[in-house]
C-alpha cells in the first residue's frame, strides 16, 4: 500500500489558550517581577489572580524562593493554611538566610491567625504551644531593638514569660542603663522562682550599682531599700566581700557608722578577716567614736591575732580618756 499524506493537525482553541497562558508566565516570570511585587503588595491586589499567577512562577522556576514566600502570604491570606505550611517547611530550610528568618516570622503570623478564628479550648492551646516553639526560634537570632519590642510584646500576649525574659535581657545588654527593665527581669525572675535569671539580673545590678541605687540625698530610703536587697542576696551567696563593698559604699553616702560596722560583720562572717582588719584601721576614728565601736574593732584586732594592732588602739582609746 502506499502512504497516505494526512491532512495537518490543527491545534484547537483549548491549546492555543494554555499556550498563551504559558508563554504568557514566562514572560512574566522574566520582565514583570518587580510590577507583580507591587501589584501583589497592593491593597487592591486580586488574590485570586494572584494565587494562579504565582502557581506558573513556582512552576517555572521553584528555586525562585522569593517567590515561593510570596506564595506562601497569598495562601495565607486566602486560608490555605495546610498548603502554606508545607511551603513555609520549605522556605525555612533554604539557605538565603533572611528568607528563613522571614518564613519563622509569616508562620507566627500564620499561627496567630489560626488562633484569632479558633473557638475550642484544646485547640486554641494547642496552637498557643506552637507559636511559643515558633517564637523561641525567632528570638534566638540577632534582631534589632525594634524587633526585640515586638517580640516582647507578642510573647507578652501569648503567656510565654520565658521568652520574654530572654527579650529583656537582650534589651538590657543592649541597653546597659535601662534599669526599669532589668528590674522588670528581677521581679518575674522571683515569682517564676528562675534561679538562674534572678543570679543574671543581680550580677548586672551589682555591676552597676553606682547608677542603679541612685542619689542617696534625693531619695535616701530607697537607696538603702535596693543596697538591702543586693546585701542579701550577696550574703546567701556566699559573696560576703562584695556585700561588704556594698555596705562601704552606703556608709560614703550615709556616714553612718552602723554602715561601716555591718560590713565589718560580713567580712569576718566570710572569714575575710586581713580585709576586716585594713577596713577597720581605714575608719578607725569613725569606728571607735563609742564604747560599743571601740570594743568591736578591738575583738576583731584579737580574733584576726592581730595583738599589736590592739594594743595600738589600746593605747590610743586611754589617751582619749586622760584628756
Amino acid at each position: 500500500m502506499y502512504p497516505v499524506d494526512k491532512a495537518p493537525r490543527v491545534a484547537t482553541f483549548k491549546e492555543i489558550v494554555v499556550l498563551v497562558l504559558f508563554f504568557g508566565a514566562v514572560l512574566g516570570l522574566l520582565h514583570s517581577k518587580d510590577i507583580f511585587q507591587k501589584l501583589l503588595l497592593s491593597e487592591k491586589s486580586n488574590y485570586d489572580l494572584t494565587e494562579a499567577y504565582l502557581r506558573n512562577l513556582v512552576r517555572l522556576n521553584p528555586d525562585n524562593v522569593s517567590m515561593l514566600y510570596e506564595f506562601a502570604k497569598v495562601l495565607i491570606h486566602q486560608g490555605k493554611y495546610d498548603l502554606a505550611e508545607t511551603m513555609l517547611s520549605a522556605l525555612e530550610n533554604s539557605k538565603d538566610e533572611k528568607i528563613r528568618q522571614k518564613a519563622l516570622n509569616l508562620r507566627y503570623a500564620l499561627l496567630k491567625r489560626q488562633l484569632a478564628i479558633s473557638a475550642k479550648k484544646r485547640e486554641k492551646e494547642a496552637i498557643v504551644k506552637r507559636m511559643r516553639k515558633v517564637l523561641t526560634r525567632i528570638v534566638a537570632r540577632h534582631m534589632s531593638e525594634e524587633e526585640m519590642k515586638k517580640w516582647l510584646q507578642e510573647s507578652r500576649e501569648i503567656g510565654a514569660d520565658g521568652i520574654a525574659l530572654t527579650l529583656l535581657k537582650k534589651l538590657v545588654n543592649e541597653h546597659p542603663a535601662d534599669f526599669a527593665r532589668l528590674e522588670e527581669i528581677y521581679q518575674k525572675a522571683v515569682a517564676e522562682k528562675n534561679t538562674e535569671m534572678v543570679d543574671w539580673a543581680m550580677t548586672k545590678f551589682y555591676e552597676r550599682r553606682g547608677a542603679w541605687l541612685g542619689d542617696y540625698a534625693q531619695a535616701p530610703l530607697a537607696y538603702r531599700k535596693k543596697a538591702a536587697r543586693l546585701v542579701s542576696y550577696l550574703l546567701k551567696k556566699r559573696e560576703n566581700r562584695k556585700a561588704a563593698d556594698v555596705a562601704v559604699e552606703l556608709y560614703r553616702h550615709s556616714h553612718h557608722p552602723d554602715d561601716l560596722e555591718h560590713a565589718l560583720d560580713y567580712l569576718v562572717w566570710g572569714g575575710h578577716y586581713d580585709r576586716a582588719v585594713a577596713l577597720a584601721k581605714k575608719y578607725e576614728s569613725a569606728l571607735t567614736r563609742d564604747k560599743a565601736g571601740a570594743k568591736k574593732v578591738l575583738d576583731l584586732y584579737l580574733a584576726a591575732g592581730r595583738t599589736d594592732e590592739a594594743r595600738r588602739l589600746s593605747l590610743k582609746l586611754l589617751q582619749k580618756v586622760k584628756r
